[in-house]
């Protein structure tokens, strides 16, 4: 088993949570909304979740393209996740990004200059 695919999945349940989040505060903003927030408020957050899953779709297609920037994108995202409620994902994608497989794959160490 390819250990990339333990960073691809934990982007892809990362963008599934925050799909929920965004779909669930569309239908019952005010279980999630103190009254004190305004409507553009929540319309920008709820944007933001949604832009959040479709830059996580960009990234997983371009890592499965084996794009060295999307190497490094998925290491600063994993690296993001690490101190937050997605730890768990976060070190997932970190042991599949930096397994000696995955970066012989990318093309990252090792290199003769």
């Amino acid at each position: 088993m390819k250990r990339i695919s333990f960073a691809t999945g934990s982007f892809h349940v990362a963008a599934v949570v925050y799909l929920l989040l965004g779909v669930i505060s569309l239908m019952v903003p005010d279980f999630f909304f103190e009254s004190y927030w305004t409507s553009g408020q929540i319309a920008s957050l709820i944007v933001v979740m949604f832009l959040l899953v479709f830059l996580l779709e960009v990234l997983i297609h371009f890592l499965k393209q084996r794009r060295k920037g999307a190497w490094y994108t998925g290491l600063v995202v994993a690296i993001i996740f690490t101190p937050s409620i997605f730890i768990v994902l976060g070190i997932l994608a970190l042991i599949g990004l930096l397994s000696q497989e995955t970066k012989k794959e990318f093309g990252i160490g090792n290199s003769k200059v």
